[in-house]
């Protein structure tokens, strides 16, 4: 079966998954995420990412958003 859709190649490949497979959203990966991110590595990045200019502007602009939304 050379001329199988893409749908249906999609369709045989959900079905192959193997039975433990560990979803992006799954609970032991977000306490993974979380126990990263309050590591001493996680923090460092937090703190550089949050300084870089572009980030700081598109939270300010967030911000203000939130400020004339009322939301604040």
């Amino acid at each position: 079966m050379i001329n199988k859709s893409l749908s249906q190649m999609n369709k045989e490949r959900k079905e192959r998954k193997a039975p433990g497979t560990i979803y992006a959203d799954c609970e032991s990966k977000r306490r993974a995420r979380l126990k990263w991110r309050k590591s001493r590595k996680g923090q460092i990045w937090d703190y550089n990412y949050y300084n870089r200019p572009e980030v700081k502007t598109r939270r300010h602009e967030q911000y203000l958003r939130r400020k004339i939304d009322g939301k604040i």
